[in-house]
């Protein structure tokens, strides 16, 4: 099965991201492009070879979605002193294959004109034969083609090209394109190999704050960080509804990057609280969600010295480093779990 994986999955135009994908065919070229599906109709193909039943061709978008393609292809049929005039209609099975057929009648005689070949939906590249039975020696040609097909918005291919591994896989660096402010949001990449695989991620373009952790109870410190327009001003804000605080106050760098830290109150009700990054007349947003103070069982409650004593937390922060002291002495550490308990012992000094 083809998979691709965008590393960082969030960037702004002309930012360079990772695009790793495993499971495509051995040793092919692979296109990769960037955004919407896009119907492309009636687009003529410059046909490229001798007169005569062979031709090659390049569609002028790519990659190409697998079965999308259809090319309208004009033949002419000769037998001797007769000749015609027909219309191929050529489809892709989805793995590089082109095949069409058509009849065609001179004098009433009936001819079959079949046409097949190959796509390669990495380049876009295109390669006709037309054979013709029927009469007694007929030839054909391929005059003219004219294509439908999908394509996607922005091809964002390397100019080096990609071509997978003998196990199927490759890594290329891509540009994320000059998309307008106004266009920012959440797009898909999408790989495609020359027979036909295909695998899609997603990755938002926009300006963004994220928190680290995103939960947690009051009390603890929250990472934040984000990327908005160089060199400003920004202002992060804490709260929910009508009530908010100023977190603290930055300048992002030369690319936009900015970051900070804030220690949450210590009697906050539970509930989702939201960051929010503000400079000029902008702001993003990340949630961070707040729940029940911790508190921690001893079992026993009481014990002599030497005695082994059972801790528990409650509503700790996710797979968070523990410490547990007696006094100002270290008894044990410990990791909390996915949902914010843990459990361990020690033995009173």
């Amino acid at each position: 099965t083809s998979k691709i994986v965008v590393k960082p999955d969030k960037g702004l135009p002309s930012d360079y991201i990772t695009v790793t994908g495993t499971g495509f065919a051995k040793s092919v070229q692979v296109g990769i492009g960037f955004g919407v599906e896009v119907p492309v109709t009636a687009e003529t193909v410059t046909l490229v070879g001798a007169p005569g039943a062979s031709v090659t061709g390049t569609l002028a978008n790519r990659p190409v979605k697998p079965l999308t393609v259809t090319l309208t292809c004009d033949v002419t049929v000769t037998d001797g002193a007769l000749s015609g005039p027909g219309t191929v209609s050529v489809t892709d099975d989805g793995a590089g294959v082109l095949a069409g057929t058509t009849t065609v009648t001179l004098d009433a005689t009936t001819y079959t004109v079949d046409i097949t070949g190959t796509i390669n939906y990495a380049t876009g590249a295109i390669s006709l034969t037309a054979t013709v039975t029927g009469g007694t020696s007929p030839t054909v040609t391929i005059d003219s083609a004219t294509a439908d097909y999908t394509h996607y918005t922005y091809d964002v291919t390397p100019l080096a090209g990609i071509t997978t591994n003998a196990t199927g896989s490759f890594e290329a660096s891509i540009t994320i394109p000059a998309i307008l402010e106004a266009d920012y949001g959440d797009y898909d990449v999408t790989a495609v190999d020359a027979k036909g695989n295909s695998a899609t991620d997603t990755i938002t373009v926009n300006y963004y704050v994220t928190v680290k952790p995103t939960s947690g109870p009051p009390g603890i410190k929250v990472d934040v960080s984000g990327r908005i327009e160089p060199a400003k001003p920004v202002e992060v804000k804490f709260g929910k509804g009508t009530l908010w605080v100023t977190a603290f106050a930055t300048t992002s760098d030369a690319e936009g990057y900015f970051s900070g830290e804030y220690t949450l109150p210590t009697l906050l009700e539970v509930a989702t609280y939201q960051f929010k990054a503000i400079w000029d007349t902008k702001e993003r947003t990340a949630y961070f969600a707040v729940g029940p103070a911790p508190t921690i069982t001893l079992t026993p409650a009481s014990a002599v010295a030497g005695a082994k004593v059972t801790i528990s937390g409650e509503a700790f922060s996710v797979l968070a480093n523990v410490t547990v002291y007696f006094d100002t002495t270290v008894v044990n550490e410990t990791t909390t779990d996915i949902t914010g308990r843990f459990e361990c012992t020690f033995t009173v000094p």
